[in-house]
């Protein structure tokens, strides 16, 4: 068994989204990231002998690059997702699906093939779903 635990510095977060995530749909979670509710880490555990400790489908939306004005407000962010849950394997490897919108402060996360950071990947590396 084992922890996996990301951790963000200052405002920089991450937020569960399971209430609005809907699997069925091609647009599994809302466009856009949510405003608040953002905590400084989360754990995920793998057994491998059994059922890992937490289920169901759910995705992630991240808040990254945080810069604060001189009262503590954030004047400056950008926003991420975690397209699914995150798949740990029993022998340490981490692999998950996200989508990163690189304009500070636009919450927008729609999937744009056309505005894929990444290029030429590979048919196994690309990202095929919102």
């Amino acid at each position: 068994s084992g922890n996996l635990e990301i951790r963000f510095p200052g405002e920089e977060g991450i937020v569960v989204v399971d209430r609005d995530f809907v699997p069925y749909c091609e647009l599994k979670m809302p466009h856009l990231a949510y405003e608040k509710g953002y905590v400084s880490s989360r754990v995920w555990t793998k057994e491998n002998w059994g059922l890992e400790k937490e289920q169901g489908e759910r995705g992630y939306f991240l808040r990254t690059r945080v810069k604060l004005d001189e009262s503590g407000e954030i004047v400056s962010a950008n926003y991420a997702k975690f397209i699914e849950e995150i798949e740990i394997d029993s022998r340490g490897r981490i692999e998950f699906a996200y989508g990163f919108n690189p304009t500070a402060n636009d919450r927008n996360l729609e999937f744009d093939p056309s505005k894929n950071l990444f290029g030429k990947l590979s048919m196994d590396e690309e990202v095929r779903t919102p």
